[in-house]
């Protein structure tokens, strides 16, 4: 995972989609564009990007452990999580 923004800022969790083939984890091109884009005009926010170990539909349960992981580290690594929605 990787953060834009202010350590101790509110918490966006940026999560990319999958593929059907199972293949490595990689930065998502799009969220990583989305993020320059977006954390200049939120400077108060902070993007944590997640890199999935295995970015495939195929293996889901890894994904949203993955995803776990990356809510436990913001939430344990001084960023802000708030409950939305």
């Amino acid at each position: 995972m990787r953060r834009t923004g202010p350590e101790e800022a509110p918490a966006v969790l940026c999560l990319n989609g999958g593929v059907k083939r199972a293949r490595p984890g990689e930065w998502s091109t799009s969220v990583d564009w989305l993020v320059r884009r977006l954390a200049p005009a939120r400077p108060r926010l902070a993007f944590y990007e997640v890199r999935y170990r295995i970015r495939s539909w195929q293996h889901l349960d890894e994904c949203i452990e993955d995803a776990r992981a990356a809510l436990d580290a913001v939430d344990g690594g001084g960023g802000r999580r708030s409950r939305c929605c």
